[in-house]
């Protein structure tokens, strides 16, 4: 199986703490890792990545003119079985593109309670909403959190009473 792991700047934090300590893990697995950076910066995490057999590859998302096409390009090049979107950020275009290359697979794991739930905005509320609802009903996406109070607040919040959706910790 081959995986492509979405983040932003590879930075000393959660998501690429967790990758590294589960690297040897998924080569017993026989799973072939790929990170694909989208920020500006390639990120101070990178080797890191790289030492523990991650492939890296760096598209930033905020060059609007080439991103699409460059992502599409190492999506059907690369032919990931599974593409599994950490970052919060634009997601939906991340799985949205994915899937319009045919990739079978994508999985987004909720790393966070983010401020604008806990700020109570309704209109972010309502648009991530729809996203969600969108992302798992028509592009099949699966989610899942990284723990029992990330879960409960995507629950509770978004309310995803579906089978398509794990939102186990």
């Amino acid at each position: 199986m081959k995986v492509l792991h979405i983040l932003s700047y590879l930075n000393f934090s959660g998501a690429e703490i967790m990758l590294k300590i589960a690297a040897p893990f998924f080569e017993e697995n026989g799973i072939e890792t790929h990170i694909l950076n989208t920020s500006n910066d390639l990120g101070v995490y990178a080797p890191e990545m790289e030492a523990v057999g991650y492939t890296v590859h760096h598209i930033s998302f905020y060059d609007k003119q080439n991103f699409k096409a460059r992502y599409q390009k190492l999506l059907k090049e690369q032919q990931f079985d599974v593409v599994h979107i950490h970052r919060e950020n634009s997601y939906f275009a991340f799985a949205w593109y994915a899937k319009q290359v045919g990739v079978k697979k994508v999985v987004r794991t909720v790393h966070n309670i983010f401020g604008y739930l806990l700020r109570k905005k309704k209109l972010s509320i309502l648009k991530r909403s729809l996203q969600r609802f969108m992302a798992r009903k028509i592009l099949g996406v699966r989610f899942t959190s990284i723990g029992d109070s990330v879960a409960e607040a995507e629950k509770g919040f978004f309310q995803p009473n579906d089978q398509n959706c794990e939102l186990d910790g």
